[in-house]
């Protein structure tokens, strides 16, 4: 059973530049963070067989945020992501980025909003959702959506669902790697591309990679 939820409050002060890393794993939890005038934060999160929900929300000017997220599920339990971000100041800029990993009869739930207000100007919101089949039989819903209230803005998103393409398998293969240790590099790929932007030491980011590859037992 998931453990009971848990409410967890943020607050990125004015000027403060910051990094949160979360990790979410057989648990149920909401967060809210907020960030205040000429703030910046980025956020990384990874975990698996999870409900989470976290709203985000810029409300000072020049507030800067992005996000990084990679889940999976386990067996036939279901991932749940729903990920809420609310731009109301002026010259904020957010761009959020999930990546999930599917393998046979798991499950992932993940929606993710970018919601601009009335009358805000110079804003830029960008959300991408990758969903990656490790294997065939899966179940996935995505739900990327921009509520945008305003002009003179930059928005944008994109979801995409999609399998290990053969032939880089077959490549990858060919250099005597099994079928397990090929789709085990291309999920590390995904973790490197994500992990190289924060300020973890490289032993910290191995860790990261080691734990979530013995919860989706790859």
């Amino acid at each position: 059973m998931l453990k009971p939820p848990q409410i967890k409050k943020n607050l990125i002060n004015k000027w403060e530049n910051n990094q949160i890393f979360d990790s979410f794993f057989s648990c149920n939890q909401n967060k809210k963070i907020i960030l205040e005038e000429k703030s910046k934060l980025s956020y990384f999160s990874y975990g698996h067989w999870s409900d989470i929900d976290i709203k985000f929300e810029l409300k000072g000017e020049y507030s800067e945020l992005d996000v990084y997220c990679i889940f999976a599920s386990c067996d036939e339990n279901k991932s749940k992501i729903n990920i809420d971000t609310k731009l109301n100041a002026n010259f904020c800029k957010v761009n959020i980025y999930i990546v999930s990993f599917l393998a046979n009869n798991w499950i992932v739930d993940v929606k993710a909003n970018i919601d601009i207000w009335k009358n805000i100007k110079w804003v830029s919101g960008h959300l991408l959702e990758e969903n990656i089949l490790l294997w065939e039989k899966i179940s996935v819903k995505t739900l990327p959506i921009l509520n945008v209230s305003s002009n003179d803005v930059s928005a944008s998103h994109w979801a995409k669902i999609q399998k290990i393409d053969n032939e880089k398998l077959f490549y990858m293969m060919s250099k005597w790697l099994s079928l397990h240790e090929t789709k085990k590099l291309i999920v590390k790929w995904y973790f490197d591309n994500i992990l190289w932007l924060s300020n973890l030491d490289l032993e910290k980011k191995n860790k990261i990679f080691e734990t979530f590859l013995e919860y989706i037992k790859l």
